[in-house]
């Protein structure tokens, strides 16, 4: 189970304001798409689910529990269910494919036996198998993002953040990503993805939320691409 809940959140920089008074509710195994131009919001809103920000008003709920009331242990908990995949893949250019989808679980605290198995497994979810010893420069970007999602989905997260996972990809490296990322949310991970690409959010023909100036100004439920 993963709903995140946000109550009133607004979020001030200096003169500058990136959320203001954003309400809305994303259900249990959703798959809600972000649109909006730069400076929208989309990546605070992201820092705050994730809790590297916190609200300057208002509260955010992760399964009803407020983000602000957790204790430590229980923030990296909310954390750990948590994948990210961003545009820029962030992999590590020294480690292999395997290496580095094991070194993000040592980091969560994952064991040899479980790396062992898990890795592989994983890699076979997104097709990559044959690439588990080659290293990032061997690799097309498709393939490199594809690297990315298994890494945020190798904890097995109950929600998955995307932040504009195909911006630096052609769009039959766009269409597999996407793929990907529906078969993940039917094994009931929820999804939350930024884009400004109208093809991706017309390909995934679901929730749409259209952020302007810090505001959701659309919620729609079979929404469209409309900025």
């Amino acid at each position: 189970m993963s709903s995140i809940r946000f109550e009133g959140v607004s979020k001030f920089y200096e003169k500058n304001i990136a959320l203001d008074g954003v309400t809305t509710n994303i259900p249990n195994g959703s798959f809600v798409t972000l649109v909006g131009h730069s400076g929208s919001g989309k990546s605070t809103l992201f820092k705050i689910i994730l809790g590297e920000e916190s609200p300057d008003e208002g509260i955010i709920y992760r399964d009803e529990k407020p983000l602000h009331v957790m204790a430590s242990e229980e923030l990296l908990t909310h954390r750990r269910r948590t994948g990210v995949v961003f545009q820029d893949f962030r992999l590590l250019n020294s480690k292999t494919v395997y290496e580095n989808i094991a070194f993000a679980m040592e980091v969560l605290g994952f064991d040899d036996e479980h790396i062992y198995s898990d890795v592989p497994y994983v890699l076979g979810l997104v097709d990559l198998k044959k690439k588990m010893w080659s290293f990032p420069h061997q690799l097309s970007g498709g393939e490199k993002q594809r690297v990315a999602i298994a890494r945020a989905i190798v904890n097995q997260p109950e929600l998955l953040l995307a932040d504009e996972p195909t911006g630096n990809l052609d769009p039959l490296n766009t269409y597999e990503v996407i793929n990907i990322l529906k078969q993940i949310n039917k094994l009931g991970t929820t999804i939350i993805l930024a884009t400004h690409d109208r093809e991706v959010v017309e390909s995934i023909g679901g929730r749409v939320i259209t952020m302007n100036s810090g505001q959701m100004v659309m919620d729609d439920a079979k929404g469209k691409y409309i900025l």
